[in-house]
């Protein structure tokens, strides 16, 4: 069975809450960080949720 676009928009992203960015990595010990700014303070909602919050900090959209 193939996933829809909009299955793919029901998984949560996860992102800096410093930058917001989507870029985040593992860490050989075990925590993750933002491949951008190199925060650690990751969190986790819906793309929608994401590209809102995105919206409010850079006063524009992620993908036009």
């Amino acid at each position: 069975m193939e996933n829809s676009h909009s299955d793919y928009n029901e998984e949560a992203v996860f992102y800096c809450a410093d930058c917001l960015s989507l870029r985040i990595m593992a860490t050989p010990w075990g925590t993750d960080c933002c491949d951008e700014c190199g925060g650690t303070d990751i969190k986790q909602a819906s793309i929608e949720e994401w590209e809102e919050l995105y919206r409010k900090k850079y006063h524009k959209n992620f993908i036009n």
